[in-house]
């Protein structure tokens, strides 16, 4: 998300400059699965040739199984606005490409940088602490943008109250090679309480996630 932004903000003529955590992406348990309103948000962005190019695997058709039953497939491209299909590409390369697509609009990108912390208030720009290679900087700027996730910093250096509803799902996930689920079909699985997802990310891989309680 944030290096998408700055792709966009790089080509409207902005100085951007991204800070980002990661020297190198690493796979962790997150959505691979870009639904087809997701799908055509990336057409107008732009970004949708970059995805394929990363490896991104479009899939067709959508089957959804209740309780062990399959139901009807349904046909993507014939059935979304914009005849669109989900696309599945691997989180990490996803990563690599939209932030590479940033840096060929013009944005500086620091890799492996650790933001300290963020000074904001009434009348003034925001200013922002960061360590990249051993040394300590303060920068200020128009907008400074947080997309740091769910464990968001940004929320407590803002000063937003933050409200939660209890936990009520606990998603796991795994990157299986070797398997056999048909490559042009995403799978829901829904069974007594619990679900499964399966987004095959092309070449005898699939994402499989696991939804209980």
């Amino acid at each position: 998300g944030g290096s998408a932004l700055a792709d966009q903000l790089a080509r409207m003529g902005r100085n951007v400059l991204v800070l980002e955590r990661e020297a190198r992406f690493k796979d962790r348990v997150r959505g691979e699965n870009m639904l087809p309103w997701g799908v055509a948000a990336a057409r107008r962005l732009g970004i949708y040739d970059d995805l394929i190019g990363a490896g991104g695997h479009p899939t067709p058709k959508w089957v959804v199984y209740a309780m062990g039953q399959p139901g009807p497939t349904r046909e993507l491209p014939k059935t979304t606005p914009g005849g669109d299909s989900t696309l599945n590409v691997f989180h990490p390369d996803m990563q690599e490409a939209v932030l590479a697509r940033a840096i060929s609009a013009g944005a500086e990108v620091k890799r492996g940088a650790t933001v300290l912390g963020i000074d904001a208030g009434p009348a003034r720009s925001p200013s922002v602490t960061f360590e990249h290679d051993g040394k300590k900087q303060t920068l200020t700027a128009r907008i400074v943008v947080g997309a740091d996730g769910r464990a968001s910093q940004m929320r407590a250096w803002g000063g937003f109250e933050v409200k939660q509803n209890p936990d009520f799902l606990t998603i796991a996930g795994t990157l299986l090679t070797g398997t056999r689920v048909p490559d042009d079909t995403t799978y829901l699985a829904i069974g007594p309480g619990i679900g499964s997802f399966w987004a095959p990310l092309g070449g005898n891989r699939a994402r499989a996630y696991f939804i209980y309680p």
